[in-house]
């Protein structure tokens, strides 16, 4: 009765690796990565960790089993002199080791780091308190949060005291910054922030028949109702309205200076740039004779509610598609051709990778694709799922949902 217990004792050890080994399995999709290896020759990271995970767990079982049977038969010492004192110590090292695993992955899940979606560590980020290797931790996240979020669930945009730290800390990159209990608590809130989520809503106030349009998926681009490029001389200007469009809620010279500035630049400079830009405004309508960015003698920098992005426009026209397709369909097929690169391609604006405007931008305009990919194979319409699959892969290659589709269609067809 002793060597049984003793055996079921060892094996009950053993299960906490072969839990990790499960969990490791189900966070991936071994049959979809098998058809990619199938058609394709791909191999890709999924079929290697799930393939090693069904290799663990059956080395696991073997193993187990085999010890196990050992000291039913032989007893503990009899077990020892079969398999050698060496190796059964190392075994039991093992399974030490799996117990620990399971506690380490307890205390994940109740919130302190997920390792299986990629959430930024905030005592490994803050212990090291280096610009530098924050700065590559957020943006690492940011690029992790545009693969996986939904666009129902899309990461908040940065308040202005978590924009300021974050200009901060490329304001010192390559520096070790000097520990206090201000800085540790300003680098948490950013990091908390940064795994924020939020539902977007589109804002239909913005959308009118006789709109300027910032067009942002791409190099950026300001031009009027019928095509006509705005010009300006200072590229700060452009910048500053392709923040305006994305900051309605916070238009203001402090907010914008910020998030523009890693270091503070003087109220000349950024006058300059204001000017430039309500010039190029004002000269684009120049027939019509509105003020798209009015002079004040404060604070705020009021952009005329008829300016609007292709960002807003894409999410208002997203939730006409759910449910009227018919109708949107027109409008959606030309955003999307209007998707040239990934947004901001070919700048160095430093802030939408760190508020997660561009995450948030790339998240809408790929789920758009992918909703009329759907019903464009549901009714047939082969122009509509060539030019949503071709936005949808040239901002996320390789989107998984988008080359079902386009495999769906290759068979029906």
């Amino acid at each position: 009765m002793r060597r049984v217990l003793l055996s079921l004792a060892l094996l009950f050890a053993w299960v906490p690796l072969l839990v990790q080994a499960v969990r490791i399995l189900g966070d991936t999709n071994l049959v979809e990565s098998w058809e990619r290896l199938l058609e394709g020759g791909q191999i890709d990271e999924q079929l290697v960790t799930s393939t090693f995970s069904v290799v663990v767990i059956a080395t696991t079982i073997w193993v187990a089993v085999q010890l196990a049977r050992l000291i039913t038969v032989h007893g503990l010492r009899g077990a020892i002199r079969e398999v050698g004192s060496r190796t059964l110590a190392g075994l039991v090292l093992l399974a030490i080791a799996s117990i620990m695993s399971l506690f380490r992955g307890v205390s994940l899940e109740r919130g302190h780091s997920d390792v299986r979606t990629g959430s930024l560590d905030l005592e490994q980020v803050i212990a090291g308190m280096s610009s530098a290797g924050i700065l590559s931790a957020i943006r690492t996240r940011r690029r992790q949060q545009m693969a996986i979020s939904h666009p129902d669930r899309v990461p908040v945009k940065l308040s202005e005291e978590s924009m300021e730290t974050a200009m901060l800390l490329f304001a010192t990159e390559g520096q070790h910054l000097q520990l206090s209990t201000e800085l540790d608590m300003r680098v948490t809130r950013l990091c908390e922030e940064i795994e924020t989520y939020e539902v977007l809503k589109s804002d239909k106030s913005l959308i009118s028949d006789r709109q300027v349009v910032v067009r942002l998926f791409g190099f950026p681009l300001v031009e009027s109702a019928n095509g006509i490029p705005a010009q300006f001389r200072k590229a700060r200007a452009l910048e500053l309205i392709s923040w305006l469009v994305l900051n309605r809620d916070r238009m203001r010279r402090s907010a914008a200076r910020t998030a523009m500035w890693e270091m503070n630049c003087t109220d000349a400079t950024f006058s300059t740039v204001v000017s430039d830009l309500r010039r190029g405004l004002a000269e684009l309508m120049a027939s019509s004779g509105e003020e798209l960015l009015p002079i004040t003698f404060s604070d705020e920098l009021p952009l005329a509610d008829i300016v609007c992005s292709d960002f807003d426009l894409l999410l208002h026209h997203q939730r006409g598609l759910r449910d009227e397709p018919e109708s949107h369909r027109e409008d959606v097929v030309a955003l999307l051709r209007g998707v040239r690169d990934l947004p901001f391609a070919g700048t160095s604006y430093l802030w939408p990778d760190l508020d997660g405007s561009t995450t948030r931008l790339v998240v809408t305009a790929v789920s758009t694709a992918q909703d009329l990919a759907t019903w464009a194979i549901e009714v047939g319409d082969t122009e509509a799922l060539m030019v949503s699959t071709t936005a949808g892969l040239r901002l996320l290659p390789g989107d998984e949902q988008l080359l079902k589709l386009q495999r769906a269609h290759l068979a029906r067809r």
